[in-house]
């Protein structure tokens, strides 16, 4: 079925892991330097040539399923247990500021509306994060340089409309992770915190309205009056036996919203919304 502003070919770039590794070296864009496992010997091979940590992912995935991160070879030896998706690509674990960007795109230019900071560190699921819009530990200079590798990617793919690509900035390096072709659950908080209709845009694009004509300016745009904080709400904790550690699979069933003119008043704001929704 057709798409608009999407094709075919730039979904399985985005959600087969191999193919979407070869698109970032096309691009002369650093990826995680791992490799691919299509059973038991290699996924031992592979870690034992990385290195714990790693984290392993299968293609087609959403929410995280079917992720892990692997520590010790007793977490090997629990995935090996599991019923595995192969092939399984098999990268280090990077340290350092997990970043949500999402980029509109008409097929010549792109904008970025605002780029979401993830504060709970690389390998728990960004839905299960608490995040900050702007960012406050990544300099301006860095988040023009993470919102230009989007945009590259995006006009790479040919997207029309919006593209999330998920980053980690570690030693001023900057490491795509993986990007989906489609609208994440950061739009409606880029959306709020910054006051601009991010959906009305893409969707404009993506019927074939150009940047201008949907009223925005190519780059990153210029930060918000209000800082905003997402806290992850969930219910997983309510039934018995179900595991609700924090990892690479969401286990978050919603979240809250602070803004305040500060960093410090909109994590009040969002930490109170949390237990305001816990204490129910």
């Amino acid at each position: 079925m057709p798409i608009a502003g999407l094709t075919a070919q730039a979904i399985e770039l985005t959600e087969d892991r191999e193919r979407f590794a070869t698109l970032l070296d096309e691009l002369g864009i650093e990826g995680p330097r791992g490799e691919l496992a299509s059973d038991e010997a290699t996924l031992r091979s592979v870690v034992a040539e990385l290195g714990l940590p790693v984290i392993v992912r299968p293609s087609w995935v959403i929410g995280g399923r079917g992720i892990a991160v692997l520590r010790g070879e007793a977490d090997v030896t629990d995935l090996l247990g599991t019923e595995i998706g192969w092939p399984l690509r098999v990268d280090p674990m990077i340290e350092g500021v997990e970043l949500d960007v999402d980029v509109i795109s008409d097929g010549q230019n792109w904008c970025v509306p605002g780029i979401l900071e993830q504060l709970d560190p690389p390998g728990v699921h960004s839905g299960d994060s608490v995040a900050v819009l702007p960012p406050q530990r990544i300099s301006r200079h860095v988040q023009e340089a993470a919102a230009e590798t989007a945009g590259r990617i995006a006009l790479r793919l040919g997207v029309r409309g919006i593209l999330n690509v998920q980053m980690i900035v570690a030693d001023h390096r900057i490491v795509v992770i993986e990007a989906n072709p489609r609208a994440s659950r950061t739009v409606p908080i880029v959306a709020k915190a910054t006051g601009r209709d991010v959906v009305a845009a893409a969707v404009r694009c993506a019927l074939g309205a150009n940047l201008a004509e949907a009223g925005w300016r190519p780059g990153l745009a210029p930060d918000a009056p209000l800082v905003a904080v997402k806290t992850p709400i969930g219910s997983l904790w309510r039934l018995p036996g179900v595991d609700a550690a924090l990892g690479p699979e969401m286990r978050s069933t919603g979240e809250v919203l602070g803004l305040a003119p500060d960093y410090a008043g909109a994590l009040a704001a969002a930490e109170a919304a949390a237990l305001a929704h816990a204490a129910r």
